[in-house]
């Protein structure tokens, strides 16, 4: 996600994080069958609170990424953590600020932050 120097992340990376939602196999409970413990959770804190909660700390690539890989989760996912109203809200919540993102504003910031930190390691 954060690596710039690539452009797009791949399908079978985008599959491997949506399955991260389905659980363990080796956990499935015998009396309900239903999966084991999943690292979607994980995985929500990072796309959610760590990149797009932070949009303005991370480029437009980063961001873009970010919200291809949650879709494509969305879509992919297992639907009992997917469609958990609580999540789904609280991505509303999340996206809903960056429908006004200004992202040339954005990396126009980024700029001023990389010489203003090259400037004060020169000194």
């Amino acid at each position: 996600l954060f690596n710039d120097q690539i452009e797009y992340m791949s399908t079978l990376d985008m599959n491997r994080a949506a399955s991260f939602t389905f659980g363990y196999q080796n956990n499935i409970d015998t009396t309900t069958g239903h999966g084991g413990e999943s690292v979607a959770n994980e995985l929500w804190e990072l796309v959610l609170d760590a990149v797009l909660c932070r949009c303005t700390e991370h480029s437009i690539l980063a961001l873009t990424k970010t919200i291809s890989l949650l879709e494509h989760v969305l879509v992919n996912g297992a639907e009992r953590v997917c469609l958990d109203g609580e999540l789904l809200y609280r991505i509303e919540m999340v996206v809903g600020p960056l429908r006004e993102l200004n992202t040339a504003l954005v990396e126009q910031q980024l700029i001023e932050q990389i010489l203003t930190t090259n400037n004060n390691s020169d000194d």
